[in-house]
């Protein structure tokens, strides 16, 4: 088990393998961010801004193929392609 108070998540985490998970957080004041962590010991790997979010996240899905889509409850989609 583990914690980390200098992350504020605003979705719960989604997992794809042992090693990585996603959630998304706050990112400063009033931004947000896809979060990229270590479920393992939550140390973060990556973290990629949302520009422009507004209204609260609704969720990280990861699709078979390792692509990441998050939205917010404004109708605001984002996607992520693996490297």
């Amino acid at each position: 088990m583990w914690t980390r108070d200098d992350v504020a998540p605003l979705t719960t985490a989604s997992q794809s393998g042992a090693d990585v998970a996603y959630t998304v957080a706050r990112d400063g004041e009033n931004g947000q961010a896809l979060l990229v962590f270590d479920p393992a010991d939550g140390r973060t790997v990556n973290s990629y801004p949302l520009p422009q979010a507004t209204g609260w996240p609704v969720g990280v899905s990861v699709g078979h193929d390792r692509r990441i889509v998050t939205a917010t409850s404004a109708g605001q989609v984002y996607g992520f392609a693996p490297e």
